[in-house]
């Protein structure tokens, strides 16, 4: 997906059964925007939606969204200060 010019843009939020020490780094690295594992809660899976989209419309980039980084209010108080690359 992050290959295709027509789809470079495209925040990407993997939702898996598994997760394994080193996930979260690894799909950084590759272009996910966030990343959860099952089970879910549709509350994380909104806060991670509302986090992505806001660091995009803000012209941001949120880093990658963990439930753990959830856990983190200030993740959803303001945008983000980093900007993005694009």
């Amino acid at each position: 997906v992050k290959s295709d010019p027509a789809l470079r843009n495209t925040d990407l939020v993997l939702l898996t059964p598994l997760g394994e020490q080193g996930d979260a780094k690894r799909l950084g690295t590759i272009g996910f925007s966030g990343y959860l594992v099952k089970p879910i809660k549709e509350t994380s899976l909104k806060e991670t939606l509302q986090v992505v989209w806001g660091a995009r419309k803000h012209g941001t980039s949120a880093g990658l969204v963990t439930r753990h980084r959830l856990g983190d209010s200030e993740i959803l108080k303001a945008p983000p200060a980093r900007p993005t690359s694009d």
